[in-house]
């Protein structure tokens, strides 16, 4: 792990409190909503940076860190000059599901203040995301010089439902991709969603905002 000093610190102190109220764990003792795998909603989330967050109540950083570890990040939990310390990065994709539209608005409320990227896949109507919808028509391949990148696309390609087939060739790495069926994916802010459609023209993908 990384060592203390380059962590990025939130300033939870005094907001841990609201982080939780607004977290995906709160109330879930009361809601028991019927689970129809028809309604469950995915999203991907991800930070390359290492965050600590301070708080002062245990049961508190004990939810905030077991739900970030249910989700794939890495997480560890530090006692540290009479506060708790959960630290916490998700350095790949991770894809989370959950059964309704109403723990998908939550989770997307609560994301932004834990500094996690997310991307919501095939994001229904009403949630006020800014949708972006692509496609690759006939199968391309990337030649990617970073086996470090190449990683990490090939992780978020094969996440979004398209196949991707890799095979090193002298000295980089190819990805040849197909996703002949159109994808939609949604972002919480508009200026997130034109840096991917862009992100996604320059793969080679037909890329557009959903009307």
């Amino acid at each position: 792990m990384a060592n203390a000093g380059k962590f990025a610190v939130l300033t939870v102190s005094l907001c841990a409190a609201f982080l939780v109220s607004q977290s995906p764990l709160a109330g879930q003792e009361t809601r028991a909503p019927a689970d129809n795998p028809q309604n469950h909603r995915s999203f991907l989330i991800k930070s390359d940076t290492w965050y600590a967050g301070h708080y002062h109540d245990a049961a508190q950083a004990r939810r905030i860190h077991d739900l970030l570890k249910s989700a794939g990040c890495e997480t560890e939990m530090l006692d540290h000059a009479g506060h708790i310390d959960v630290q916490y990065r998700c350095a790949q994709w991770k894809k989370v599901t959950v059964k309704t539209d109403k723990d998908l608005v939550e989770w997307q409320k609560w994301l932004p203040g834990m500094n996690l990227q997310s991307i919501v896949l095939d994001p229904p109507e009403g949630l006020g995301l800014t949708v972006v919808r692509i496609q690759l028509a006939a199968a391309h391949t990337l030649h990617i010089d970073s086996a470090a990148e190449a990683d990490d696309t090939e992780n978020l390609l094969n996440l979004l439902g398209c196949k991707v087939t890799r095979a090193p060739h002298e000295g980089h790495v190819d990805l040849t991709v197909e996703c002949p069926e159109w994808k939609s994916v949604g972002f919480q802010k508009h200026d997130a969603a034109h840096q991917w459609q862009e992100w996604f023209s320059r793969l080679g993908f037909k890329a557009e905002h959903a009307p």
